[in-house]
């Protein structure tokens, strides 16, 4: 076994020596690097998914403001009309009423000759 491992050029020591310095290294990157950088992640997650939601809660509001303006323009031609058609009637019965007056007139001035 010996002649082995002196073929192979194997020197334990040197082999326990690094797996403790490669050890030491990945609780240092652990403690150092990898923490923080799952910190900075899970930030940067948070941050984007409050992004969408408040992406989310303005579209909903602009679909509410939305459909709110269309219900107002909607009453406000509603009542455009409403009042047209009022202002027509009125103009009819003026203009039956003048006629009215009008044959009268004509039926008195035929009536007094």
């Amino acid at each position: 076994m010996q002649q082995i491992v002196n073929a192979l050029g194997l020197d334990f020591p040197q082999i326990v020596a690094n797996f403790l310095g490669f050890a030491l290294f990945l609780l240092l990157m652990r403690k150092y690097a990898w923490k923080p950088f799952l910190d900075f992640m899970d930030k940067r997650r948070n941050e984007i998914s409050g992004s969408f939601r408040r992406i989310d809660d303005e579209r909903a509001e602009l679909e509410k403001l939305k459909s709110e303006y269309k219900s107002l323009i909607d009453s406000i031609d509603e009542e455009a009309t409403r009042r047209i058609n009022e202002a027509i009637r009125r103009g009819e019965d003026a203009a039956r009423l003048i006629e009215e007056q009008a044959r009268e007139k004509a039926r008195m001035i035929v009536d007094k000759s």
